[in-house]
């Protein structure tokens, strides 16, 4: 589980991916349609996380940024738009900081 400022590191890392991708929709209003699911599973990911809440299982589950990333701009970072490579590596590090808000992820049964 994260303690208090590896929580404080993660949402700041969460605040500011989300808003360079509002940044980069308003520089790019044809891109808004691709980007504007991110935005809002960062922006649920911050509400989840807020307070010092505990993010229960089922809400982390629905947090899926990193494989958004890979299923809409490619599998590799070579396979991505350069100018696109930047916010897809944080995308897929941000999900990996979702997968490891649970220390070990708790088996389903």
């Amino acid at each position: 589980m994260m303690d208090r400022h590896q929580r404080a590191a993660f949402q700041k890392r969460v605040e500011q991916a989300s808003s360079a991708l509002v940044a980069r929709q308003q520089a790019f209003p044809a891109e808004s349609p691709l980007w504007q699911p991110f935005v809002a599973q960062l922006r649920a990911l911050l509400a989840m996380t807020s307070n010092d809440r505990q993010p229960e299982l089922q809400e982390l589950e629905r947090i899926t940024v990193g494989f958004m990333a890979i299923r809409e701009l490619g599998e590799e970072e070579e396979d991505v738009e350069e100018s696109w490579r930047a916010l897809y590596t944080e995308m897929k590090e941000i999900q990996n900081g979702v997968m490891n808000f649970y220390e070990p992820f708790p088996a389903r049964g």
